[in-house]
């Protein structure tokens, strides 16, 4: 279970967000994304739809 208090979570690596923090906001990183896909072709078209939702 991921603990949402952030000082707990500074030092745990692998952690990816997707919101505000300071009000800034932040995106899925795209090495999480491309440890979560199964190669590397896969995980480009996934950014760049990504990508593409956020332009429009």
């Amino acid at each position: 279970m991921l603990n949402t208090n952030l000082t707990d979570n500074l030092l745990k690596r692998g952690v990816a967000l997707d919101g505000y923090i300071r009000q800034e906001k932040n995106w899925l990183a795209s090495s999480t994304v491309l440890n979560l896909s199964e190669n590397f072709k896969e995980c480009l078209k996934m950014m760049q739809n990504i990508n593409k939702n956020v332009n429009k």
